[in-house]
């Protein structure tokens, strides 16, 4: 007997399901199982979200791998005194300096470790959110092709009927 998880088994359906499911005529806009799967990939409103989530979160990792660089710091002072020789040329002085601390605790270590598990809880999320929304449709396609074959059936049932109706009559 072969037990399956919750997410196993959904993967599973979904796979069935994209196998086994025949494609129904598409026209020119492609509204088979696959097709209207992929236009909800790329248009879907929660998968954008998801996904911009996602590249924020991309975002930070770049920035958190950033503090372990040094620091530029350019800064323009106005001194007062002009007597000193260093400063004939005028009374601005600008000042470029490179600044690292010599020791965070930890911080830096942590903030990357922290971005990057928030990274992988976004694709986590993006994931189940195109799984959810593949779910749905394959739902709704499902309904909808099962209601495409009764009345398929029922057309051919009721053709029937009626050439059996006219023999009858005559």
């Amino acid at each position: 007997m072969i037990v399956l998880s919750a997410t196993r088994f959904k993967y599973l359906l979904l796979t069935l399901l994209f196998i086994y499911l025949p494609n129904v005529e598409a026209q020119v806009n492609d509204y088979s199982l696959s097709g209207l799967l992929q236009k909800s990939f790329n248009y879907h409103h929660s998968l954008k979200y998801s996904a911009s989530l996602q590249a924020a979160a991309e975002q930070d990792v770049q920035i958190a791998k950033w503090q372990y660089f040094p620091t530029l710091n350019i800064s323009t002072n106005q001194i007062k005194s002009s007597t000193d020789a260093n400063y004939i040329k005028g009374n601005n002085v600008t000042v470029a300096s490179l600044s690292q601390p010599l020791w965070a605790g930890g911080s830096i270590d942590a903030n990357l470790e922290r971005s990057r598990a928030e990274l992988q809880i976004h694709k986590s999320n993006t994931v189940i959110a195109k799984q959810d929304l593949a779910i749905n449709i394959i739902s709704i396609y499902t309904n909808w092709y099962s209601s495409y074959l009764k009345k398929k059936a029922l057309l051919k049932s009721k053709n029937a009927y009626t050439i059996l109706q006219e023999k009858i009559k005559r």
